[in-house]
C-alpha cells in the first residue's frame, strides 16, 4: 500500500509505482478520496493494468562457416546473437528464431536452447550467387514482443561439395548506413558504378541500414556512392539554431566532425551566421530545401582527417580490382542542419512527442472584431524573460495576415515570415534573457464579424509550436491563449497537434467551475465517443488517443457546459 501526499484543488496528482511491483504484467488499484472544506468526503477506485509492450533489442554479428562434406550445415539463430536485451524479460530468457513465427509455432524451435536452427546447403550457396547470404534474425520476450536485425551469413565450400556453382569468380559488395549515434538509415540509395555494361547499379538500404550488391565481377574497378533526399525539415528545429549559435559564440562547442559538418548549411566548409540565417529560412517556410547543400550527407568515416576541420570529408569509396567479398562498406548518415541528433532515421522511429504537463503560454487581449476592421494583435508571454528560443506556426480563419512587428530590439524582421494569407511563422532565439514580455504585434483584417480566440490557433503545419526554457533548453509546448478581464469567455481551442496519427490535445476555457460533456461525433452525425467530467475554472485540457476513438478522416468535437455550447473539427491520419 503506498499513499499520496495531500494536494490542493487545481494541482496535478501523479502515481508513480515502485520497480519492484513492475513486472511484465500486473494489475494495480487507486483509491481516489476528495473531501471539501467542511469535512465532506467522497471516494471513487480505478484500476489499471501494466502490459509489456515494448519490443527486445537485437544485437546482431554477422558470420561465416564452411558446410560440411555433405553440402550441409546446421546454424541455430541464438548463433547470431551479440548481446540482446530487453526492458522486462531478463537475457538468459531471451529466445530466437529465423522468422516472424512465434517460437511456440515454429517447428525449428528447440525450448531447450530457446533457438530456431536451419539447415543451409549447396542450394543456398548456388542462389546466393556467390557466398553471401542475408538472412533476418528474430529476438522474441517472454510476452511474445520481438524485433529483429539483419545479418549476413558467409558460406565457404571448402570440401569442393557443391559442384553446380560456376567458376566465374564474384564477389559482394555490401555495408551498413548508421547515423552517428548508430541508429539505422533507411531507403538511402547507393550507387555502384563501374566500365561493365551492366552498371551502374543501385539498392536501396533496409530498416536495418543494410545495402548489398551481390554477384559483382571480382578484379574489376568499383565505384560507391549514397544519396538520401527526404523531408528538409526532418529533425530541424529553432533548438539546432541555439546549439549552433553557442557554437559560433564559443559558449559550447559542437563536439564531433558530424555535428560540424551537420551545421555547415550552406556547405562553404565553415560554420558561420550565415548558417543561421539558411537554416532559419527553412524553418520558416521561406526555403522549400536548402538551395546550397543536400537534405542529407553519406560520409565515409575513414576520410574524415581532422574531426576539428572535417571538410575534406569523402561520400565515395573507389574499390580498385576487387578481389574479395567487401561487406563492411559502411557510410555515416548526417542530416544537415541536426546538430541535436533529433532526425528520424527509419519508419521504426516513433515520433517526438512533447509529454510535458508543463506549457509556455502565449497570450492576447481577447475581443469582438467586425468584417472589415483593421486589427493589431499583440502576443506576450510572461515566461518571455525565461526563453532562449520559440518556434510556431500560427493559422486565421477569416482573417488576413497584413503584417508583423517587433518593438523589442532582439527581435527583427528575420524571426517571422507571411507565407500566405492566412498563415505565419516563428522563429526566434536568442543567447541573452529578454525583459520585456512582448513577442511581437500581428495586423490583421477581420472578414467576418467573430471573436478573436475563434479567428486563429497554433499548430504545426511548418515549424512545430515549442518553446525552449532554462540553461538546459528544457522543450515544452506553446499554448494561445486569449485574456479576457472578466474570465467570463467559454472557448474551445483546436486540438494539437492536428492532423494527428498517434495522440492529440483538446484545450478549452470555463468561464466557472462546472461538469462539461466533451462529445467526439463522425461526418453522419453519430457519436464514437464521449466523457462528462466535473472541470475547474480557466483552461482545461483532455488528451484523446487514436485506438479510443476507432476511425481515421475527418470527425468533429463538441464542448457542452451549462448553456454553451462549441464545435470544431479535426483529422485523423491513417
Amino acid at each position: 500500500t503506498y499513499y499520496l501526499p495531500h494536494t490542493s484543488s487545481g494541482e496535478e496528482v501523479k502515481v508513480v509505482l515502485p520497480e519492484g511491483v513492475l513486472g511484465g504484467m500486473s494489475n494495480h488499484r487507486v483509491v481516489w478520496k476528495v473531501s471539501d472544506g467542511c469535512g465532506n468526503i467522497s471516494t471513487c477506485t480505478t484500476y489499471f493494468m501494466v502490459v509489456d509492450s515494448i519490443p527486445p533489442t537485437p544485437y546482431c554479428v554477422n558470420l561465416s562457416t564452411a558446410l560440411m562434406e555433405n553440402g550441409q550445415v546446421e546454424l541455430w539463430a541464438c548463433d547470431f546473437d551479440l548481446g540482446a536485451f530487453d526492458n522486462c524479460t531478463e537475457q538468459e530468457n531471451l529466445r530466437f528464431t529465423f522468422s516472424d513465427v512465434p517460437p511456440s509455432q515454429d517447428p525449428s524451435y528447440n525450448p531447450n536452447s530457446q533457438c530456431s536452427s536451419m539447415i543451409f546447403t549447396c542450394d543456398d550457396l548456388i542462389a546466393s550467387g556467390g557466398s553471401v547470404i542475408t538472412l533476418d534474425v528474430y529476438v522474441w520476450d517472454e510476452k511474445d514482443n520481438y524485433d529483429f536485425c539483419s545479418v549476413f551469413l558467409t558460406l565457404v565450400d571448402n570440401q569442393d561439395s557443391c559442384d553446380d556453382i560456376g567458376s566465374k569468380p564474384t564477389a559482394q559488395i555490401g555495408g551498413t548506413i548508421l547515423t552517428e549515434e548508430g541508429d539505422h538509415i533507411e531507403n538511402v540509395e547507393v550507387f555502384l558504378t563501374s566500365v561493365q555494361p551492366e552498371y551502374p547499379k543501385n539498392k536501396m538500404s533496409d530498416a536495418s541500414g543494410h545495402y548489398m550488391f551481390e554477384k559483382n565481377d571480382m578484379y574489376k574497378d568499383y565505384n560507391l556512392i549514397a544519396d538520401k533526399q527526404d523531408d528538409p525539415l526532418n529533425g530541424i528545429s529553432t533548438l539546432d539554431i541555439l546549439l549552433i549559435q553557442k557554437h559560433i559564440l564559443g559558449i559550447e562547442r559542437l563536439e564531433s566532425p558530424y555535428k560540424l559538418i551537420a551545421a555547415d548549411v550552406n556547405d562553404d566548409a565553415q560554420v558561420t551566421a550565415v548558417d543561421l540565417l539558411e537554416l532559419r529560412k527553412l524553418i520558416l517556410g521561406i526555403y522549400e530545401e536548402l538551395p546550397q547543400n543536400k537534405s542529407w550527407r553519406l560520409v565515409r568515416e575513414s576520410s574524415i582527417n581532422n574531426p576539428l576541420a572535417p571538410w575534406n570529408y569523402s561520400e565515395e569509396r573507389v574499390i580498385l580490382d576487387l578481389d574479395n567479398n567487401m561487406m563492411q562498406e559502411d557510410f555515416i548518415g548526417v542530416k544537415i542542419g541536426d546538430v541535436n541528433a533529433s532526425a528520424k532515421a527509419n519508419f521504426r522511429d516513433s515520433e517526438s512527442e512533447l509529454r510535458n504537463s508543463e506549457r509556455v503560454e502565449l497570450t492576447y487581449d481577447d475581443r469582438h472584431v467586425s468584417a472589415g476592421e483593421i486589427v493589431e494583435v499583440t502576443l506576450s508571454s510572461s515566461a518571455l524573460k525565461e526563453l532562449y528560443g520559440l518556434q510556431f506556426t500560427l493559422v486565421t480563419n477569416g482573417m488576413d495576415i497584413l503584417d508583423i512587428r517587433s518593438e523589442n530590439p532582439a527581435i527583427s524582421d528575420e524571426h517571422f515570415a507571411i507565407l500566405s494569407d492566412n498563415v505565419m511563422t516563428c522563429s526566434w532565439n536568442t543567447d541573452i534573457l529578454l525583459e520585456d514580455e512582448a513577442l511581437a504585434t500581428i495586423v490583421l483584417k477581420a472578414k467576418e464579424d467573430a471573436n478573436l480566440n475563434s479567428q486563429f490557433n497554433l499548430n504545426s503545419q511548418v515549424a512545430n509550436s515549442e518553446a525552449y526554457i532554462g540553461k538546459d533548453l528544457t522543450t515544452l509546448p506553446i499554448q494561445l491563449t486569449g485574456r479576457n478581464n472578466s474570465e467570463q469567455l467559454f472557448s474551445l481551442y483546436q486540438n494539437n497537434p492536428n492532423p494527428f496519427n498517434g495522440m492529440t490535445t483538446i484545450e478549452f476555457n470555463l468561464p466557472e467551475s462546472d461538469n462539461a460533456t466533451l462529445s467526439i461525433y463522425d461526418v453522419t452525425g453519430r457519436v464514437i465517443w464521449s466523457t462528462t467530467q466535473a472541470f475547474n475554472k480557466g483552461i482545461n485540457a483532455i488528451q484523446l488517443k487514436k485506438d479510443e476513438l476507432n476511425a481515421t478522416g475527418i470527425l468533429y468535437y463538441r464542448l457542452d457546459a451549462g448553456d454553451n455550447s462549441a464545435t470544431k473539427k479535426m483529422i485523423i491520419l491513417e
